[in-house]
């Protein structure tokens, strides 16, 4: 179909016809035979147009891919293109550190314990809140005043009339979060005995420093507790 195509089969065959091997002689000069001067002008002219078609078949190609591949550059816009692109990170507010505690938090753990002290030694003897506040020698003290209290029969009345925290302290030692909590407590307590009869007391304002550690569960929990001046 093509004209370059008609040329060179025509090439081709005069090169069939006359090919430069067949100017060897009977002594073999190669060297005269691989030289174009001493080739026939047929078979120059029909060298000559086989170049030019391929060169013009290799310029086609080249063309068509280009065309091709700009066709299908322009079959994607370009915001497909930005589309793709990722999305730069939004910077991250650093959260809170996680062995940290604030006075009205370490405010809030006395109280939880003041209340589960005085279910546990009340006449219910409900050990259940404090084992939630407590832990380590802390916890195994108070419960086994609980459990003496239930075996004999008698029990406490508390009642705290005001909280006062003074300071927190929090340390890490070997990776465990450790507080100082300093507080000054109101609170009054009425000793009963199994029949009744109401045994010791006291009332006023005391110190205490307690000493809490950061649980696997991730809450807090009293481990120590020293009356400041006692």
């Amino acid at each position: 179909a093509y004209e370059g195509g008609a040329v060179a089969n025509g090439a081709s065959g005069a090169l069939a016809g006359a090919s430069p091997l067949d100017l060897l002689d009977s002594a073999g000069d190669i060297k005269s035979a691989l030289d174009p001067s001493t080739w026939p002008r047929r078979v120059r002219q029909g060298v000559a147009l086989g170049l030019i078609v391929a060169s013009v078949a290799t310029l086609s190609t080249s063309v068509g891919i280009a065309r091709r591949g700009s066709g299908a550059r322009r079959a994607f816009p370009s915001s497909a293109v930005r589309s793709t692109s990722v999305a730069p990170a939004r910077p991250v507010a650093p959260a809170a550190p996680s062995g940290s505690l604030t006075l009205a938090q370490a405010e809030q753990l006395v109280k939880r314990w003041q209340r589960a002290k005085a279910a546990a030694l009340s006449s219910q003897y409900d050990t259940g809140p404090m084992q939630k506040v407590l832990s380590g020698q802390m916890l195994a003290v108070w419960r086994d005043k609980a459990l003496k209290s239930s075996v004999e029969g008698c029990y406490w009345q508390y009642n705290l009339k005001s909280l006062r925290m003074r300071a927190v302290r929090v340390d890490e030692y070997s990776g465990v979060f450790t507080a100082t909590i300093d507080a000054v407590l109101d609170e009054t307590g009425r000793f009963i005995f199994r029949d009744g009869r109401k045994g010791t007391s006291y009332s006023g304002p005391y110190e205490v420093r307690y000493t809490a550690q950061l649980m696997e569960d991730g809450q807090w929990r009293l481990v120590r507790g020293d009356i400041v001046g006692s």
